[in-house]
């Protein structure tokens, strides 16, 4: 905003420089100028574009160099401008001179005196023109720079509707973060929790096995001794058969004793029949021999059947119950 107000020196310069060449040629005198309104026009315009944020926002983009440059150049032109404004006021009092003395003519002037005001218009021309040029340049320069201003601005509106997404993108996933950080911690208790109880059910299981094994070594000493009595068993029913065996002709040979019991029996009554019948008959008939014989085969037989009742009873008090 300074250049603004070089501007308005150089415009103002360049107004009452060629208004004062027109009136030296006229012989007029040059119309005042209000300076003090100029200046305060812009410096007005000046401190209220200083406080925009597009502006300072657009300054702060800018090099520091090329700032650096505008103001020196800005400085040496305002303290030229400073010069030529000095030299301005001294003119404008001698060429207002004839208006505020009455009675004197601009025809009285010398014209050595005349002379010399139009080579310092003349050389006032020349630094106005070079000043222009140097305005032109500043104003190419800012217009370059406006124009850079712009593309950076224009680069600026995107990178900060992305500074704007990614703050939304950054918060979200701040969000998650903390989300999956709840979600971690939770886990991590789970976890532990888990740990506790498998090092519970591990302890258990040991455990269990252990008393398994035991259980595994006891059915073990238990089979061996189903084993051992179902070998008992077999061996056991083996004599069992052998003893119902036994039983089976040890009945056979009761009966066939019984048989033979019954028919010594018979055969001994009728031993008895016939002995009673020989003892009713006369002794001179029978002879004492065969007496003696039929006594002693009754007596054998009668121990033979004594013997035979004992050995049954025998049998039968030493067969088990089935």
């Amino acid at each position: 905003m300074k250049l603004k107000l070089f501007l308005s020196f150089f415009i103002l310069l360049l107004s009452y420089s060629i208004s004062a060449q027109e009136n030296s040629q006229n012989k007029k005198p040059a119309e005042k100028v209000d300076i003090k309104k100029v200046i305060k026009t812009s410096m007005d315009g000046l401190d209220s574009e200083e406080g925009s944020p597009t502006r300072n926002k657009a300054l702060s983009n800018v090099g520091g160099k090329d700032l650096k440059s505008l103001e020196k150049k800005i400085s040496d032109n305002k303290f030229k401008i400073d010069e030529h404004d000095k030299e301005i006021a001294n003119l404008k009092s001698k060429l207002n001179l004839p208006t505020t003395q009455k009675g004197i003519s601009p025809d009285t002037k010398d014209k050595a005196e005349d002379e010399k005001k139009d080579k310092e218009l003349e050389a006032l021309k020349k630094e106005n023109e070079q000043l222009k040029s140097a305005a032109n340049t500043c104003k190419d320069d800012i217009s370059k720079k406006n124009q850079e201003l712009s593309e950076l601005n224009n680069k600026l509106t995107p990178l900060n509707q992305d500074n704007s997404k990614l703050s939304g993108e950054l918060n979200s996933c701040k969000m998650m973060l903390n989300q999956n950080t709840q979600e971690i911690s939770s886990l991590n208790n789970n976890f532990e929790t888990l740990r506790k109880t498998n090092q519970q059910l591990t302890n258990d299981m040991d455990e269990f096995k252990e008393r398994l094994s035991k259980k595994n070594r006891e059915m073990e000493a238990l089979n061996e001794k189903v084993e051992t009595l179902e070998k008992e068993n077999v061996k056991l029913n083996s004599e069992v058969d052998d003893f119902k065996d036994d039983l089976d002709q040890k009945d056979k040979q009761i009966a066939k004793l019984k048989k033979q019991i019954e028919e010594l029996n018979q055969d001994l009554a009728k031993s008895k029949d016939s002995l009673d019948a020989c003892y009713k008959v006369e002794p001179s008939n029978i002879s004492q021999e065969a007496v003696k014989e039929l006594q002693s085969n009754v007596s054998e037989l009668s121990k033979v059947i004594k013997s035979k009742n004992k050995k049954k009873t025998e049998e039968k008090t030493e067969k088990p119950v089935e």
